[in-house]
């Protein structure tokens, strides 16, 4: 399976191709213009490569609103929950704050977890439900890692679907990570 993957960057956009091993198969670096010039060369780049996902990292929160004015751009840096401190770029960190968002993730992940694709893009629906528990739409989710939970938008909705024991964070942020455990102390 080929994903394609964008680090869009004030300076250079970097375009890849690479396979569901972690292999990098192929990258180029662009420099970063208006949308008018940099998009349709990120567009002709992917068009032929037959990618089956894509994965965008960028340097600020992008508005995922279709019928937003600014519907695709780079807008501006939330703050935390507390608005004590904002993200590190560092790092780069951009907090999940849209509600809509976090239900589409945990929709996604939901589906994602019971069913299973055939080479052909098929899906089968998979029985993992909980036998010791009457509810058969979750399915029976032994694990879950959340790299670089931030403030815990989806952490919460996640913890609140599958249960604290389910979800393991991995965070680098020593604010976030204090954050984290005093909203869940049970949280690994």
């Amino acid at each position: 399976m080929l994903i394609g993957t964008i680090e869009a960057g004030g300076t250079k956009f970097v375009l890849g191709i690479g396979n569901e091993n972690g292999e990098i198969l192929e990258k180029i670096s662009i420099p970063t213009e208006s949308p008018e010039i940099t998009m349709p060369i990120v567009i002709k780049y992917f068009k032929d490569k037959d990618i089956k996902a894509l994965g965008v990292g960028c340097f600020g929160p992008i508005d995922p609103n279709i019928n937003s004015k600014t519907y695709g751009y780079i807008t501006t840096t939330p703050k935390l929950p507390s608005g004590i401190y904002r993200p590190k770029q560092s790092l780069g960190q951009n907090y999940l704050r849209d509600p809509n968002t976090v239900a589409k993730m945990i929709r996604a992940f939901h589906f994602d977890a019971s069913h299973d694709y055939d080479n052909h893009g098929k899906v089968y629906t998979i029985d993992m439900t909980n036998n010791n528990d009457s509810d058969d739409t979750n399915p029976n989710v032994q694990y879950i890692v959340e790299l670089g939970p931030g403030a815990g938008a989806l952490t919460d909705k996640l913890i609140e679907q599958y249960g604290v024991t389910a979800i393991h964070c991995i965070e680098i942020d020593d604010r976030s990570v204090q954050l984290l455990r005093d909203k869940h102390p049970q949280l690994n």
